[in-house]
């Protein structure tokens, strides 16, 4: 997010530079020096968060595959309520022994899907907007 307002923000602080120091060499060392500054804040900021990231991979394998097992379950759901139990009753029927199924709540199951999708989604839009790395 920094990264992205610098561009406008270097004009600004050159402006500054120049009129503080009227001499063109200073005035150009001065903006080297604020500029050199500047990235080499961003680089903190950056390897911060690769620490952070180092941290939260560390973490036991539910903690990394929460998202992913969670979409495992919405599928494996959705497979069940639209193929495995419409053809388990019918396969019943036609052999003669009709069961009854239990059914759950397609509402429930809904929301959480497109809760997931929904993420995904967004997640999916920062990238290509360059909010988001």
């Amino acid at each position: 997010m920094i990264a992205s307002i610098l561009p406008a923000i270097l004009p600004t602080v050159g402006k500054l530079v120049d009129k503080i120091f009227p001499d063109e060499q200073a005035a150009k060392r001065e903006k080297l020096k604020i500029e050199q500054e500047l990235l080499k804040q961003l680089q903190s900021v950056d390897l911060a968060q690769i620490d952070v990231n180092k941290v939260e991979a560390a973490g036991n394998a539910l903690q990394r595959s929460w998202r992913p097992t969670i979409g495992w379950v919405c599928a494996l759901a959705f497979a069940y309520h639209f193929l495995v139990q419409p053809m388990i009753v019918f396969i019943a029927s036609i052999s003669g022994h009709p069961i009854p199924l239990p059914d759950f709540d397609m509402s429930a199951l809904m929301s959480v899907t497109m809760g997931l999708l929904g993420l995904g989604g967004l997640r999916t839009f920062e990238k290509m907007k360059g909010i988001s790395k």
